[in-house]
């Protein structure tokens, strides 16, 4: 009977796990060219947002010149790996995970992004089970 709940609670964890991949992401949605407060992680607590668009899923978090600052939804045609890319003064950074546009470029370390990847990899093999 053990046997049976605990195969039943990873079930139903690995069901939640992989329908949680076609939920809507969060993020920040703000320019700082007419929204005051968006250049500032601390201040954008008013600028949470759902995005709804299909396709839709990952934050983006763009630093310009003169610090001008937009985040967004974005999706398709976006930069598909997490982290940034510096394209002649501009830094656009890429995540994945809810609110995730909001402070300063993403830092991790090796060990930290290879476990990430490895439980990734396990995850999306129990959702195509």
């Amino acid at each position: 009977m053990n046997n049976l709940r605990g195969i039943l609670g990873v079930v139903i964890v690995t069901i939640s796990l992989c329908s949680r991949a076609d939920a809507a992401i969060s993020c920040y949605v703000c320019n700082s060219v007419g929204q005051q407060g968006c250049e500032d992680a601390s201040r954008i607590g008013n600028f949470f947002q759902d995005c709804t668009l299909p396709g839709q899923d990952r934050c983006i978090k763009t630093v310009g010149q003169g610090n001008r600052v937009i985040r967004t939804c974005a999706g398709v045609g976006a930069p598909a790996a997490e982290g940034c890319l510096d394209n002649g003064g501009t830094k656009t950074c890429t995540c994945f995970s809810n609110y995730c546009n909001s402070a300063n470029p993403f830092t991790s370390s090796k060990p930290t992004m290879t476990m990430s990847l490895f439980i990734s990899i396990i995850l999306s093999a129990l959702c195509i089970l």
